[in-house]
């Protein structure tokens, strides 16, 4: 990724310097359930460990938040309407090397549902999984990558310190296992 800092904004495409720099960009997908926790998925290639956030790559066309909305519709079958409306964010973005070595420009979104869906998965993932605290969830992502793990633990950090996870369990739980996380 160039060094030249960057602007991305939650509904504007992304600018073409990050199509120029040959990473690619992938938006990952913070969706915060009714009882506060967090959605995972366990994803059916072979090459990926773990659980991880929903994810997928983002479209030239596409604004980070069209194209979370689609990603989330294509792997979960959530539609817009489940989510409450004006409380979509943009979190810090960043390149992440993954299991495999390459580097991928992961733009992250928080989104929180307004009501209960129960997930129907395609065939990209295997299962999902509501994390319901920081023990729940690094035991799920234990066999992530290193990157993926950090990546995820700085966008849950960020969500915190912004307010927008804001049951007791996330923020009484999150010291000594993000400590350890690392």
């Amino acid at each position: 990724m160039p060094q030249k800092k960057v602007t991305i904004f939650l509904d504007q495409t992304l600018p073409s310097i990050i199509w120029k720099s040959g990473i690619r960009p992938t938006i990952t997908s913070l969706i915060v359930c009714p009882e506060g926790g967090v959605m995972l998925v366990q994803p059916s290639k072979s090459d990926t460990n773990g659980w991880i956030f929903p994810q997928g790559e983002i479209n030239r066309h596409e604004s980070p938040l069209e194209a979370s909305f689609r990603e989330i519709e294509e792997e979960l079958s959530f539609k817009k309407g489940l989510f409450i409306k004006n409380r979509s964010r943009l979190l810090g973005c960043q390149v992440v090397k993954t299991g495999r070595g390459e580097k991928k420009f992961f733009v992250p979104v928080f989104h929180e549902m307004c009501g209960w869906e129960t997930p129907r998965l395609n065939r990209e993932n295997l299962d999902w999984h509501t994390a319901n605290g920081p023990n729940d969830l690094w035991s799920k992502t234990a066999d992530c990558s290193v990157g993926k793990k950090e990546f995820m633990k700085k966008v849950l950090i960020e969500a915190l310190e912004k307010g927008l996870l804001c049951t007791n369990r996330w923020r009484l739980e999150r010291a000594e296992p993000m400590i350890r996380y690392a």
